[in-house]
């Protein structure tokens, strides 16, 4: 075929992108160049490259070659890890439940204990993922800050809570934040107001207990009575079935020792071996550490500690936050000052009040608030003015607390410190939890704490890596850092287990998040020039 002269010159023009894939840019794609790559716990590349495309990991060694264009990260003084997982969250969902219609009966006494249960407050509540996830929420920046890009959010209040699910913390809708959400089912055993006449029922741990075995009873005589004449639907119990599970386990929210003996008993009554239940918090596992490890369950340590006994002097005399006081910016925080005494003027939001310092000079008490004088603000904590932070609080109470109370309940702090350890000397493999945290910027400090009392490093990086990963069932996808997984990773400017290392960045599906910024840097492009292209 003969082609004229403005066909000869269109494909001249059009060859070198038919036929030299190879020169094309990828802008798509990311590297980080020249950081310490901890692959996983106990394997690193001292000077690597990572390169990314896609949301996902395409190569890592100290070889990899950048294809040009590619976005890079300098890795100079960098260590990079795989993405943090909290395997077992509470936080980040909405504010307010969604008012959903009344679909069960209201009668004062109802044969089936299940229904009877879900009129009241904290009861069952619909299998519903979506209802734990909040794309909105602040906390997902918190997270960040503290290297975590994955978190199995759970459910909260209630006794069955809903089911879990496995997000990423981009804070993007459900359906772009969503790994995973079939093997959980939110469980607790919480005591509170329970329902019926009175109120009372089942508003104590082994009220709790009892209801909830008497909701699997419940699910599965229905599954079993299916066609042996008139029944209810209730989809709600179909799920909680043996059939309806279809392989879901329970994540059960324990703290102390006699609830995690009783979701350990209660499962293996119900389901013997055929279910492995992943315990949520364990506090005090170290109690019954035999139980904990013969058990076939899944355990999450959560590295909430409270406020360390010993952790803080003693005040209440002159110089101090109480004779010395505080700066009462935005009228908040008490100079030494008497109950009763005028609290600073300024209101509660808005910029720093000018509030001067406190002027007493003896014990406790002795000092006047200061008079806040500037615009509205905040008092230096970072709580709004004319509020107290739960948390001081409760330290500045216990620094106050005789020294023989304060050694006793320093010595149960530590154990709860030593948790994690007493579970490492076991042999048992376990991950971490933010569970009750009330500050997100402890988290990673309270596993320095950990390791510092004698927990490996290497154990708590696979506690919040490989083992989070395994436990969530996503070890094909996060934990390491390795190609053909996620792209989410957690840059720091030093190993995880130093007080000094900051968390610089994390990348989550490839996009990399500034902690210090709450929204993301801008993705890559996905044009999808590369040799990968099918478009000839």
């Amino acid at each position: 075929m003969k082609l004229t002269g403005w066909t000869s010159c269109l494909v001249a023009a059009m060859g070198p992108f038919c036929f030299s894939q190879s020169l094309r840019p990828n802008l798509d794609a990311q590297a980080i160049v020249g950081a310490k790559i901890q692959v996983k716990p106990g394997v690193a590349i001292e000077k690597g490259t990572i390169l990314m495309k896609n949301g996902m990991i395409v190569a890592v060694g100290e070889n990899v070659v950048v294809p040009p264009g590619a976005q890079v990260l300098d890795g100079k003084g960098l260590t990079v890890y795989a993405g943090f997982i909290d395997a077992g969250s509470y936080r980040g969902a909405p504010a307010t439940e969604v008012a959903k219609p009344r679909q069960y009966p209201t009668t004062e006494i109802d044969q089936n204990v299940v229904t009877q249960m879900r009129q009241g407050v904290d009861g069952l509540k619909p299998l519903d993922p979506t209802l734990a996830y909040d794309p909105d929420s602040a906390d997902w920046a918190s997270y960040r800050g503290e290297g975590i890009t994955n978190a199995l959010q759970l459910g909260t209040g209630g006794i069955i809570k809903g089911e879990g699910a496995l997000v990423n913390t981009s804070g993007m809708t459900f359906r772009e934040a969503c790994l995973d959400c079939t093997h959980f089912i939110s469980v607790g055993f919480r005591s509170g107001r329970g329902f019926g006449r009175s109120g009372g029922y089942p508003g104590t741990e082994l009220g709790n207990v009892a209801t909830f075995r008497q909701a699997l009873l419940d699910a599965n005589w229905v599954a079993g009575n299916d066609g042996k004449g008139r029944t209810w639907s209730d989809p709600f119990l179909d799920q909680l079935s043996d059939k309806g599970l279809n392989g879901r386990v329970f994540a059960f929210d324990v703290d102390e020792i006699a609830p995690t003996e009783s979701a350990l008993r209660l499962t293996k009554e119900i389901y013997g071996e055929k279910m492995k239940p992943v315990l949520v918090g364990v506090s005090e596992g170290y109690k019954n550490i035999t139980l904990v490890k013969n058990a076939p369950a899944s355990y999450v340590l959560s590295v909430n500690f409270g406020t360390e006994p010993m952790g803080q002097p003693r005040r209440g005399f002159g110089g101090g936050n109480f004779g010395g006081g505080r700066r009462g910016g935005g009228g908040g925080v008490p100079g030494g000052a008497p109950v009763g005494a005028p609290a600073g003027q300024t209101p509660a939001t808005g910029q720093p009040g000018q509030g001067q310092p406190g002027q007493g000079q003896g014990r406790r008490g002795q000092g006047q608030r200061g008079q806040g004088q500037g615009q509205p603000g905040q008092n230096p904590a970072g709580t709004p003015g004319g509020t107290v932070d739960p948390a001081a609080a409760a330290a500045e109470a216990a620094a106050q607390q005789p020294l023989p109370v304060r050694q006793e309940n320093q010595r149960q702090w530590l154990k709860k410190v030593k948790n994690a350890q007493m579970f490492e000397a076991a042999g048992i493999q376990f991950a971490f939890s933010s569970k009750g945290l009330t500050n997100m910027g402890d988290f990673l400090a309270n596993i320095r704490r950990a390791i510092k009392e004698g927990l490996g490093a290497d154990t708590a990086l696979a506690a919040l890596t490989t083992n989070a990963a395994m436990i969530l069932h996503c070890e094909d996808r996060l934990g390491t850092i390795e190609a053909g997984k996620i792209a989410n990773l957690t840059v720091l400017s030093g190993p995880f287990s130093e007080t000094t290392s900051t968390v610089k960045f994390v990348f989550i599906d490839g996009v990399k998040f500034d902690p210090n910024k709450r929204k993301a840097a801008a993705a890559p492009a996905r044009f999808n020039f590369g040799e990968d292209d099918d478009h000839e």
